[in-house]
């Protein structure tokens, strides 16, 4: 950012007691932040199986995720996330009957991840302007070798597994490009 989007007049860099650069208008005081977007997402299932969507859009057109996107204004963590599944596939799910599943760190995308666990009540579902394609999947059908986020496997992974016991933890999780680490801070 090169302007205030207080006053317009330009902002300088500065930087902080803790080392981090600032942007700040010198005229009105503002400071400008970078501060990290909330990714939100939802594991649907139905019937043992969970949704899954294969993306229309850029990054990782054509590969399969499972329902994601931002949280906007005036949402709450759960009503964004039941919003995404609902944009994307056509499924409900109501965010009153979301549990949270994984919160986690997406430091090189400047993102807090949100993940939340859900059923719906049936298993229609259509694919949405943001889907190519939408499918109900178990863990053997899933389409693994296309998956766009890989970083996600491990914990999708998890899901089905704690989805066939019944039993679902909270976790507390750290992403990197290269890989994933998750901590259990609940049941």
């Amino acid at each position: 950012m090169n302007f205030c989007c207080e006053c317009g007049l330009p902002l300088s860099s500065v930087v902080s007691d803790a080392g981090r650069v600032r942007r700040i208008c010198r005229a009105c005081g503002y400071e400008h932040r970078d501060l990290p977007k909330v990714l939100v997402s939802c594991l649907t299932s139905c019937g043992g199986k969970v949704l899954w969507m294969r993306r229309a859009n850029e990054p990782y057109r054509g590969k399969w995720s499972i329902p994601c996107g931002f949280m906007e204004m005036g949402e709450t963590l759960a009503g964004a996330a039941a919003r995404e599944v609902l944009e994307e596939t056509s499924a409900v799910v109501a965010p009153a009957s979301l549990s949270l599943y994984v919160v986690g760190s997406l430091t090189w995308m400047n993102q807090v991840y949100v993940v939340f666990r859900g059923a719906a009540a049936s298993t229609a579902c259509d694919a949405g302007p943001e889907a190519l394609e939408v499918g109900w999947f178990s863990e053997s059908e899933a389409p693994w070798h296309d998956f766009a986020f890989p970083q996600s496997e491990a914990p999708t992974r998890r899901f089905y597994r704690e989805l066939a016991s019944g039993q679902f933890g909270l976790y507390l999780g750290e992403y990197t490009p290269q890989h994933t680490r998750t901590w259990l801070i609940g049941t």
